[in-house]
């Protein structure tokens, strides 16, 4: 039996459908992302499970217990649904101590002493959250949710305040307390960097519908549509007839599939900046532009041969 249930769920704002008939099995200890742009649905989903958004029609089970059906609405603070924003939300006249007592239950403090010197805060204890890093306030704040014990805790763009560098040591953070607790987790973002290091499955929403269920790998090689394919953004989408390929309507191509200085195709090399130990390299062919990488440095304005592995093309 799934931890969470969700039947047959709809939401509209007059004439703004923002969840369409989703239904959604999650189990105890899975990291789930609802992934996609602006406006989509998922934030409004994330509201409705919280129980600070009221859905029009359908049903929420958690742990074998309806929060959500007709005649049936369970209040946000009986739920035992924890939510963490971008925002810390920590109190700032009290200390990182005072904050995460306000979390503990029954007066216990043996999961706080745990909770602390496992997330390395314990010399943050005594400072303000004036005091101390966004980084920092992120990880009491998040430290603070674990300490309420929830049943499912929701993420909602948790990262998106923060610099890169701060980001990829939170993300493993978080992941690693959360697989070590066997918290179910929910992750809001459409930052895709965000849903590889934390999901163990990544939701598409579109238009208030979930349109893909599946892990990285396979949304990521094996793309169903444009849409999936322009937010990862790994992908070059262009129309065939300029490489020779017959087909009705778009194409795909992997950048690791285009082999430089070789083959029968010519493009114009338009422009040449450095990616980590490579070169990005965007082409021209055909007033279409595409990239791929390379080792070496190439020269801006000069044509190249390039050759294409057929048997990887992803045909939309």
């Amino acid at each position: 039996m799934a931890l969470l249930e969700i039947l047959n769920l709809n939401k509209k704002y007059n004439d703004v459908i923002a969840c369409d008939n989703i239904n959604l099995n999650i189990e105890k200890g899975e990291i789930v992302c609802l992934l996609g742009e602006s406006g989509c649905g998922k934030s409004t989903l994330l509201k409705i499970l919280a129980g600070f958004e009221y859905a029009d029609s359908g049903n929420i089970i958690l742990k074998n217990n309806k929060i959500l059906a007709t005649n049936i609405f369970v209040k946000p603070e009986a739920r035992n649904i924890a939510i963490l924003f971008q925002e810390h939300s920590l109190f700032p006249h009290l200390t990182i101590k005072q904050n995460l007592k306000l979390a503990i239950k029954n007066n216990s403090n043996s999961q706080y002493e745990e909770m602390v010197i496992i997330s390395n805060i314990k010399n943050l204890e005594d400072r303000y959250p004036h005091q101390i890093s966004g980084g920092q306030q992120q990880r009491v704040a998040f430290v603070r949710t674990l300490l309420l014990k929830p049943d499912l805790i929701l993420l909602d763009e948790p990262f998106s305040n923060l610099d890169e560098n701060t980001k990829t040591n939170l993300r493993t953070y978080f992941r690693k307390v959360l697989k070590q607790n066997k918290i179910t987790t929910i992750l809001v973002t459409h930052d895709k960097e965000d849903a590889i290091a934390l999901a163990d499955r990544i939701l598409i929403m579109k238009e208030g519908k979930i349109i893909e269920d599946s892990d990285f790998n396979t949304l990521y090689t094996q793309p169903n549509n444009q849409y999936i394919s322009k937010l990862f953004k790994n992908i070059n989408i262009l129309k065939p007839e300029p490489f020779g390929i017959k087909h009705n309507a778009h194409i795909g191509i992997f950048p690791h599939n285009i082999k430089l200085n070789e083959g029968q195709l010519k493009a114009n090399i338009l422009m040449v900046t450095p990616h980590y130990d490579k070169y990005h390299i965007t082409l021209e062919l055909d007033d279409q532009l595409f990239f791929t990488f390379s080792d070496n440095k190439l020269i801006p304005d000069t044509e190249i041969n390039f050759s294409l592995n057929l048997d990887k093309i992803v045909y939309y």
